[in-house]
């Protein structure tokens, strides 16, 4: 499992800063800009100072095409969500991926999910900001690829152990003798 250029949520965070987030996205189109008018502000946010021209105009081209409607509903669900009481439920050790440069969500968010998720690991992927695995696909791959295959010795090994204790577990067959 991995969690990637993300938060627990938005509960604890105060309702200014709620409202603060949701106008500076949804005031310009309720001036009735267009997302392609938009779009070329909000890369800015999205990326590092460092992103590539080709990054910009994906994330541009990416932007531009949002469907109004949708877009304001989910940046709604956004603020209303709150994920912090079932951390302590993931048994599942994540891997949680931050850029360094991410202005949208804190480097304290990522570092509130690995405090209160058990045995997480945390990476932060420098020169990069909110889409990590478009900035720097090279870097996200290694730490995604190096996690993954952790774990998947780390599977192999216990389904090694499991097989080495069932064989060590099994019975004699019982066979029929005749007693003479």
């Amino acid at each position: 499992h991995s969690l990637v250029d993300t938060s627990p949520g938005f509960g604890g965070i105060s309702e200014e800063v709620k409202h603060d987030f949701l106008s500076r996205r949804l005031d310009p189109l309720g001036r009735g800009l267009t997302p392609p008018e938009v779009a070329p502000g909000a890369v800015e946010i999205f990326v590092a100072k460092s992103a590539s021209v080709p990054v910009r105009e994906k994330l541009k081209a990416s932007l531009s095409a949002v469907r109004v409607e949708p877009y304001k509903q989910a940046l709604r669900a956004i603020v209303t969500t709150d994920f912090r009481p079932v951390l302590p439920n993931i048994t599942a050790p994540p891997l949680i991926i931050f850029g360094e440069e991410d202005q949208v969500t804190p480097s304290e968010a990522s570092d509130f999910l690995v405090s209160n998720i058990a045995g997480s690991s945390l990476v932060k992927i420098p020169s990069a900001g909110h889409l990590t695995n478009i900035e720097r696909p090279e870097a996200f791959n290694a730490a995604l690829g190096a996690f993954l295959d952790h774990h998947a010795r780390q599977a192999s090994m216990v389904s090694a152990r499991r097989r080495e204790t069932e064989k060590s577990t099994d019975m004699p067959a019982v066979t029929d003798t005749a007693i003479s």
